[in-house]
């Protein structure tokens, strides 16, 4: 081989250059708000923002940790990997949730048969615990089941593979999952 011939598992991609570049201001402009948000008891909005924070965070430093195709370099992520898979899985309930919250306050504003110019101090109670446990308990028992169900998998059972015999799951096969 030449010397200016790059190897095929040696390329960098033009995403994993961009991608970090433009995550990481995204989710550091994305806190002002998010604080502003929460000290005005927005709690959906300030949920929904810090869920977007935390995944543009992981799309920031995923492309940093593994930016080319050589699987024999990558970094095992022993214990991010577990981390990021249950993070994101509680993501896929929050971001919903969090809008459906958003939705049912809005629809509390335009309704015209139940005015409240002051809300009583029970009702408010009642709402931020119902926010809350919708943005953050609700994907918290989704993560919890994950973490269940996955280590049962992960550390018991066997995978058939493709051959019709039985193989144990490695780490790297179950970071893939999701």
């Amino acid at each position: 081989m030449s010397s200016n011939v790059v190897e095929e598992s040696h390329i960098l991609y033009a995403q994993t250059v961009a991608l970090p570049i433009l995550a990481f201001p995204a989710w550091m402009l994305c806190i002002p708000p998010m604080v502003w948000q929460l000290s005005q008891r927005n709690i959906a909005v300030g949920s929904l923002i810090l869920w977007m924070i935390i995944l543009n965070f992981f799309n920031a430093i995923n492309p940093l940790i593994w930016a080319q195709d050589n699987m024999s370099e990558w970094w095992d992520s022993a214990g991010l990997c577990d981390m990021e898979a249950r993070i994101q899985m509680g993501a896929v309930v929050a971001l919903p949730a969090c809008a459906a919250v958003l939705a049912r306050r809005l629809a509390n504003v335009m309704n015209t048969r139940n005015v409240r110019l002051v809300p009583s101090k029970r009702s408010v109670i009642r709402e931020i615990v119902l926010e809350i446990g919708m943005c953050w308990i609700y994907p918290a028992i989704l993560m919890i089941t994950y973490y269940a169900q996955l280590s049962t998998i992960k550390y018991t059972s066997k995978s058939r593979s493709s051959n019709g015999r039985f193989a144990k799951l490695s780490k790297s096969s179950l970071c893939r999952i999701n």
